[in-house]
């Protein structure tokens, strides 16, 4: 009796990237393509029926916090499903987070379809598979945090931070916190002094690596130089 095949199912962003995937499975022995779906509510309706598949391949372009809340929303919702991330390298501060998201398994767009199938081998016997380069990106961000203490910022200092990123001057930044320009002023040149910058745009720029401000907004987040 032949043994039964392990359906998968493909949530893409692109659709030739879809049909490539689907090719490239369709010549692996034990797993064959349930159906490809985009993402989004259609593929959440699509994991909703009956008939599940055993794997989801989801292609993520450049993942940020929307695409992070959206994994995780699948990961709890559809917990008998192993999840397979694939997208481009996330920015450092992203990796740890995507990788706590439920996901079982990650793969880079550049990896080759020998890591495809070594993952879902993996993945079959439950066990988690991250490809080298993202696992190299998470020990050097973890050696990262070893070496480099963040910057302790008072919940005040953060308020007008996320302001200042959100480019609000300081009258206004004022004005909506009931305080002095001159306590707004106060604040920013300790938050530059802890940051080591001595401008607004230094300023502005480490707060976007390091991660310190959720501007709530990924397209703008993913395009942005100064995150990844």
């Amino acid at each position: 009796m032949a043994s039964r095949q392990n359906q998968v199912l493909i949530g893409y962003s692109s659709q030739l990237f879809s049909n490539g995937l689907e090719s490239i499975i369709d010549g692996f022995d034990n797993f064959s393509v349930h159906s490809s779906v985009p993402t989004g509510e259609k593929l959440k309706t699509s994991l909703g029926n009956n008939g599940w598949p055993d794997f989801l391949i989801l292609e993520v372009e450049h993942p940020g916090e929307r695409d992070l809340n959206y994994i995780k929303m699948l990961a709890e919702t559809f917990s008998s499903v192993k999840i397979l991330l694939l997208s481009h390298l996330p920015n450092r501060h992203m990796t740890g987070s995507l990788l706590e998201s439920g996901i079982s398994g990650y793969l880079l767009k550049s990896c080759t379809w020998h890591d495809l199938l070594s993952a879902l081998n993996k993945m079959s016997d439950d066990k988690p598979y991250f490809c080298s380069d993202i696992t190299k990106t998470l020990l050097k961000h973890n050696h990262q945090q070893n070496e480099t203490q963040q910057p302790s910022l008072t919940g005040r200092e953060i308020e007008i931070l996320t302001m200042l990123v959100q480019g609000h001057t300081n009258r206004f930044i004022a004005d909506d916190l009931n305080l002095s320009e001159n306590t707004v002023k106060t604040h920013r040149r300790n938050i530059q002094k802890k940051f080591g910058m001595s401008n607004l745009l230094g300023m502005v720029r480490y707060a976007c690596r390091e991660n310190l401000v959720d501007f709530g907004c990924a397209d703008f987040c993913t395009t942005c130089p100064y995150v990844h």
